[in-house]
């Protein structure tokens, strides 16, 4: 089973869900001594697809750009995003290591010094419902 995020939903997909039957290509070798089976067919029709919102947002971070000489001017950017299950986001705080504390979807962050800085999003929904990054956005001043 694997998770996905798209458009706002959390995309759940169940291995060895699906089509079943022979495919068209079933026994066919590989040229190495191998059968084709249904699994390694490229055409083979798509797993079963589950949709859930989330429960609690995820949080999305992107630093553009991501690298650069100091000062070095980011654009930080949260929409992408995703709320909770038709709770909306209402706060994105923004931490850097160089010690300042930005909220907004989207904020600008000047890096002043060389080094390398991790950001951290944490997004609050209406409900108070809290989640931060899974892995910091990084940026490298030079």
């Amino acid at each position: 089973m694997s998770r996905v995020v798209l458009g706002g939903f959390v995309l759940v997909l169940l291995s060895g869900c699906g089509a079943h039957g022979d495919s068209p290509d079933a026994g066919r070798s590989r040229g190495n001594g191998e059968e084709l089976t249904r699994e390694d067919d490229a055409s083979a029709a798509p797993p079963d697809v589950r949709t859930t919102q989330a429960a609690t947002p995820i949080a999305v971070c992107a630093a553009r750009p991501s690298q650069g000489a100091a000062p070095l001017d980011v654009l930080l950017d949260g929409s992408a995003s995703v709320p909770a299950n038709d709770d909306e986001i209402v706060r994105y705080e923004w931490r850097t290591t160089d010690g300042e504390t930005l909220v907004g979807q989207k904020v600008r962050h000047r890096f002043e010094v060389a080094g390398r800085y991790a950001v951290t999003l944490t997004l609050t929904s209406a409900s108070g419902r809290q989640s931060t990054a899974s892995s910091p956005c990084v940026v490298d001043v030079v």
